[in-house]
């Protein structure tokens, strides 16, 4: 059989589906520490423990002025957007 035919197993097509990823993951990882060790104010690559944090608060956490949740309100009100404007588009 050539090796072109080969089919990989279960487990082996799964790595190489997660592979892309994880190897992204790092290269960001690495980036992200460069970048604040110059300077830890950085904002254009935050770490990722400072990305799941700010992701919990806007996710999880109630905001404190209007009692809702921004990351669900925001979504809902974009969805909404982008509906809206695929009707005016269709009436016009």
């Amino acid at each position: 059989m050539r090796i072109i035919n080969r089919v990989p197993g279960r487990g082996l097509t799964v790595f190489l589906a997660a592979l892309p990823f994880v190897v992204m993951m790092i290269a960001y990882a690495i980036g992200s520490h460069a970048r604040l060790s110059v300077n830890p104010a950085d904002k254009v690559l935050p770490s990722l423990v400072q990305m799941a944090t700010t992701m919990n608060e806007y996710a999880f956490v109630q905001d404190k002025r209007t009692g809702e949740y921004l990351l669900w309100s925001d979504t809902a009100i974009s969805l909404w957007r982008l509906g809206s404007a695929r009707v005016c588009r269709s009436l016009s």
